[in-house]
């Protein structure tokens, strides 16, 4: 049985139910990635279903005549920074196609590379509207999907478009932080809770460490250090979360 972290998710947003033949997914996917093995199409429907092999995994890509739910687009909407159409242009879908790959013997970020160059090949082969990254609960334009899918590698994955590193001012005048996604990857999500810094030092510095993780592995450890430089450190502990997501979670002490 496949484990969590083996199978992952993305949604393109659609002005109808309809997608491309898995001739032109399969075309679009090579030209992203030029370095694609060898696909083997099994689909069998005709339509709604696409169904593809390649390389120690399948994927999938099935359209839904209805809409994704606005509850879980609205806040993604309102915080997406590089897409602030984002509100104005995911009301407007009326379907959407699922994208999902399964790959038991590779890693989260193998997992999660190949699913991001298909939702890309999907999204320039279809007339999408939109992406919705469940995992980070993040939505993304087309062609800033697009553009940071095909420059995407493990060396350097692409954070911006599967982590979600939030800032929320506290009352008295701090700001705290969490990160949604990286557990989907294999590590704790990051935390901060109410640093007297501005809310871009905050992020940044949040951001860096999660970057560092996704290139180097899970080798912050609880008591360790963390910084962007020899001149700064910042102590890094495992700690219950302050979310209600609850679990274990990387508290980066700034």
């Amino acid at each position: 049985m496949a484990k969590s972290s083996d199978v992952a998710l993305a949604m393109v947003a659609l002005p109808e139910a309809r997608i491309a033949e898995a001739s032109r997914i399969v075309e679009a996917l090579r030209a992203i990635w030029p370095e694609c093995p060898p696909v083997q199409d099994v689909s069998k429907a005709k339509g709604g279903l696409v169904a593809l092999k390649l390389e120690g995994a399948d994927a999938f890509v099935t359209v839904v005549d209805a809409p994704l739910s606005w509850t879980e687009l609205a806040s993604a909407c309102g915080t997406a920074r590089e897409w602030p159409e984002a509100t104005e242009s995911m009301r407007a879908h009326a379907a959407h196609a699922m994208v999902t790959v399964i790959a038991p013997e590779k890693s989260p970020i193998v997992v999660r590379l190949l699913l991001t160059r298909l939702t890309a090949a999907v999204t320039t082969s279809s007339e999408a509207v939109g992406i919705y990254w469940s995992e980070g609960a993040l939505v993304h334009s087309p062609r800033h999907f697009v553009d940071i899918a095909t420059e995407a590698n493990e060396r350097v994955p692409p954070m911006e478009l599967w982590v979600d590193v939030r800032v929320v001012p506290d009352e008295d005048g701090t700001h705290s932080l969490f990160t949604t996604g990286l557990a989907s990857l294999g590590h704790k999500e990051i935390e901060v809770k109410r640093s007297k810094r501005p809310a871009e030092e905050v992020s940044g510095l949040a951001y860096s460490l999660a970057t560092y993780l996704l290139a180097n592995g899970p080798i912050v450890g609880n008591g360790s250090t963390f910084g962007r430089s020899s001149n700064e450190r910042y102590k890094v502990t495992f700690t219950k979360s302050m979310h209600p997501r609850g679990g274990e979670v990387m508290r980066l002490e700034i």
